[in-house]
């Protein structure tokens, strides 16, 4: 992570326009574990400051490195070929 949840956190309150990119890693179960416990709940949970409910997913955005980035070993259900 290059920054923490408190900083994450903190841009999203200075200013609404300010959108925050997570990568890939999000997606794979052990490197994007930190990213999915902590730093995606600040996104479904009130905004600072704003005194009641709403989200800010919008505000969210998913960088990807596909086809390039897999989320996970592939199957081998997959690869396997029908011979006719």
């Amino acid at each position: 992570m290059t920054s923490t949840a408190a900083e994450c956190g903190a841009y999203l309150a200075m200013d609404k326009r300010i959108s925050i990119g997570l990568t890939g890693t999000v997606c794979m179960e052990a490197r994007g574990r930190e990213l999915r416990d902590n730093v995606l709940p600040l996104f479904l949970a009130p905004p600072l400051g704003s005194g009641g409910g709403g989200d800010c997913l919008d505000r969210l955005m998913l960088e990807t490195d596909a086809p390039f980035m897999h989320p996970g070993p592939a199957s081998s259900s997959s690869s396997s070929s029908s011979s006719s």
